[in-house]
């Protein structure tokens, strides 16, 4: 799906939820993050991250990333096994500790080699949630 196709279904689904927060429906941060999830759901930014240093990885992206936002999708594969607790930087923006579903650092092969990941930026704690 190309980025004209992607701003078109942005505009489309925002007028729909548009209407539902005239309504009283929505607040203006639901419907910011119901259109980023149906854009992440069709097309996610996916990339292969590659170990920088002992547990540093960095990721160039699919779709280049300006900034972490909150509930964005990543799908990952990693080059190297992990050997504890690591970091992830996409598209040079930083590191950001990646962290399990219950927020506890990663132990030593957690992320194999050849396994595709879900990595969800979790803006409250600054962490990547990954599955």
């Amino acid at each position: 799906m190309d980025k004209g196709t992607i701003e078109q279904l942005k505009t489309s689904v925002g007028v729909i939820y548009n209407n539902a927060q005239s309504d009283g429906f929505l607040t203006p941060q639901k419907h910011s993050n119901m259109i980023d999830d149906v854009i992440d759901t069709l097309a996610p930014s996916y990339g292969s991250a590659m170990l920088n240093i002992a547990n540093e990885y960095c990721v160039d992206m699919s779709v280049t990333q300006v900034a972490y936002s909150g509930h964005k999708l990543y799908i990952l594969t990693f080059d190297v096994t992990n050997t504890g607790a690591i970091v992830l930087n996409v598209d040079s923006l930083g590191n950001i500790p990646v962290k399990d579903s219950l927020l506890n650092e990663l132990v030593a092969n957690d992320i194999v080699v050849g396994k595709i990941y879900e990595l969800r930026y979790n803006s409250d704690n600054s962490v990547f949630i990954i599955r």
